[in-house]
């Protein structure tokens, strides 16, 4: 996230951000318990808003498992 924030703050380019493992997924072999970690979620969330004039597209991977998300 440190990383994302840093590069974000150049106001001069446009971002196009691909991740194959996306901010707040969890792994869990059993498939129990909670599909994000609403902490680094949150915390991707956030700087997205804050740069949605930087950023083009957003592109995740996959985790999985049977779920979808959307912004």
């Amino acid at each position: 996230m440190k990383w994302l924030a840093k590069n974000l703050e150049d106001k001069s380019h446009k971002y196009i951000l691909i991740s194959h493992i996306y901010a707040g997924s969890r792994f869990n072999e059993k498939k129990e318990g909670l599909t994000w970690l609403e902490k680094y979620n949150d915390m991707f969330f956030s700087l997205t808003k804050k740069n949605k004039d930087q950023i083009m597209l957003e592109i995740g991977g996959h985790d999985h498992w049977e779920d979808l998300r959307y912004f």
